[in-house]
């Protein structure tokens, strides 16, 4: 069986290839702008799908596609998040349409972030305002692949909520990366209790999905419960930075220096701007909860828990 997975260069991708390689089934592709170091992958695409014919008449049908291409940043270029989250997208599907069994488009709870995020469920509508560029982009990415008339073939969206676990974790380094320099805090000590995806049910959801999964289906994918957010990052803080002391913050204080970190970027085109946003504030220091009851009902998907 043929797999290719686009933006195979960053950590969810980089574990997929290890996973599905384990598999021992799976002829694995890849998309990335640079060379992947792996003897796991049978044939690499390199180059930015916006720019170039990366396939070059070596296209092959696949029975798994999974695009992972993103710029995940909080804050950054408008133009680059639509390019890397929107266009490379459009490009993906139109260069694959009848040469897969099926498509699936990793996606994000920040398709909804407009403000505060109340509980999600599958039945929350896509708001029209968002409040970040990248939320912006992702919500337009999700609208274009539904959009999309494929010819063949079976596409899905998945929502997984702060990837964790594995190799390489990016929440991971992100924390120890903080922790390290002294900018790590906590806002109401990190007792809120938030929902989180370790990268292992993300994976088993395709194989769930693959079984039960319909057209234009979207599926949240989160652990089994949620968590309380100081153990979430204990759980991913090396032994050196355990002992560090984290300050706590107060919640009015970081809203408002979130607003005006924003406010700042923008007045300035983004020459000025500190490491907040309303962003990280909605997404990762506020309670996040989704209710993922119509994926484990339609899947069949009994998500663990991994900590």
């Amino acid at each position: 069986m043929k797999i290719l997975i686009a933006g195979a260069g960053g950590y969810v991708g980089k574990n997929f290839i290890n996973f599905f390689y384990d598999e021992g089934c799976y002829e694995i592709f890849t998309i990335a702008r640079k060379k992947i170091e792996s003897k796991k992958i049978k044939y690499q695409y390199i180059g930015d799908i916006n720019k170039v014919d990366i396939f070059n008449g070596k296209k092959y049908f696949f029975d798994i596609v999974i695009n992972l291409m993103a710029d995940t940043r909080h804050f950054g270029n408008k133009k680059n998040f639509y390019n890397d989250n929107v266009s490379s997208l459009k490009s993906l599907l139109k260069c694959l349409d009848g040469y897969y069994n099926y498509f699936f488009h990793v996606s994000t709870e920040a398709v909804f972030l407009s403000g505060k995020l109340k509980i999600l469920t599958h039945q929350s509508s896509l708001p029209r305002r968002l409040l970040s560029d990248y939320a912006w982009s992702k919500n337009i990415a999700e609208k274009l692949f539904m959009n999309f008339k494929n010819s063949r073939g079976i596409k899905v969206i998945l929502r997984p909520r702060l990837i964790w676990g594995g190799r390489q974790s990016t929440v991971n380094y992100k924390i120890n990366s903080a922790l390290t320099k002294n900018q790590f805090f906590y806002v109401d000590g990190g007792r809120y209790k938030t929902s989180v995806c370790h990268i292992r049910n993300l994976y088993l959801s395709i194989f769930q999905a693959i079984k039960y999964a319909d057209n234009d289906d979207v599926f949240f994918v989160v652990d089994k419960d949620p968590v309380t957010f100081s153990n979430f990052v204990k759980i991913n803080t090396s032994k050196k930075n355990l002992k560090k002391k984290i300050i706590n913050l107060p919640r009015s204080f970081v809203y408002l220096a979130c607003l005006v970190s924003d406010l700042l970027r923008k007045i300035t085109f983004n020459k000025l701007s500190t490491p907040l946003s309303l962003s990280l504030y909605y997404l990762t220091l506020s309670s996040v909860i989704i209710d993922d009851k119509h994926t484990r009902e339609k899947l069949k998907f009994n998500p663990k828990n991994y900590m």
